[in-house]
């Protein structure tokens, strides 16, 4: 099936496959929203957060940040790293997004190992942090934030489950 507009309606291609749990005229918004503007956007804060962490954001700036590294020099290793690994996150979710937006069959699994890497690059940056400073910093923010993370994740499973149909090419 090759990508039209008029298919992001939920009106989905003719097949003998159709059952009422596979109904043609499915809901596209999330989809759509996906597409048009949450790839998008999280590549942008993707780069910004991977810049950010070599120029030092994350400590208040780069006199703040110039401390916090003197102290723990493996700090300033893990940013750089994870600066390299934000940015290829960043480029990953535009190949992703086209992908799910020609239809690509590939696209929702994709997708998953994005938002999954996501969750896992944060996870894995926190450990190396508490590993380095020898203290835990558990904030219920970043704890909320893993939690919708793994939610969202769960709930696009069943989303994009329903409408593997669609995707064919």
């Amino acid at each position: 099936m090759k990508y039209e507009p008029e298919k992001m309606s939920g009106n989905a291609p003719e097949s003998k496959e159709w059952t009422e749990q596979n109904s043609p005229d499915m809901p596209m918004k999330w989809y759509k929203f996906i597409i048009c503007f949450q790839l998008f956007a999280g590549a942008l804060v993707s780069l910004a957060v991977g810049f950010g962490s070599i120029i030092g954001w994350k400590y208040g700036g780069e006199q703040q940040a110039a401390t916090v590294y003197a102290e723990f020099s493996g700090l300033q290793i893990v940013d750089v790293i994870l600066c390299f690994l934000y940015v290829a996150l960043a480029v990953m979710s535009v190949v992703v997004r086209q992908r799910l937006a020609a239809f690509r069959k590939n696209g929702p699994w994709l997708y998953m190992i994005l938002l999954c890497e996501y969750l896992l690059l944060a996870v894995i940056s926190w450990v190396l942090e508490t590993l380095i400073t020898g203290s835990i910093r558990l904030e219920a923010g970043m704890l909320a934030g893993w939690a919708v993370q793994f939610v969202l994740i769960c709930l696009n499973l069943v989303y994009f489950g329903k409408r593997k149909q669609l995707f064919t090419e």
